[in-house]
């Protein structure tokens, strides 16, 4: 079980304020995810996560999750369904590892 929150906004920039809010709905999703909480935020996006580490206790699976470039960025209740499938995308790209 894991906790997500997040402001897009397209055409304007992320403010404090924006921060202050999202680290105020994280806390209140705790509950859903008391092992970790963590955040990515960029120009116009804002995501907070809290994780409840079960089965995968390494630190290396902390939320958000980003790639080793740092352009994708996944927000997720802990739990990728289609993993197979955007493992084979990716890893046939050679450009991401997985």
């Amino acid at each position: 079980m894991c906790g997500i929150a997040g402001i897009i906004l397209p055409s304007q920039t992320i403010s404090d304020r924006d921060r202050t809010d999202i680290e105020a709905m994280t806390h209140i999703l705790h509950h859903r995810g008391p092992t970790h909480t963590g955040y990515y935020q960029n120009k116009n996006c804002l995501l907070g996560n809290t994780r409840l580490a079960i089965t995968d206790i390494d630190a290396r699976s902390n939320l958000p999750i980003q790639n080793t470039t740092g352009d994708i960025v996944i927000g997720s209740n802990g739990f990728v369904s289609n993993f197979k499938e955007l493992k084979q995308r990716y890893n046939l790209a050679h450009k991401y590892v997985f």
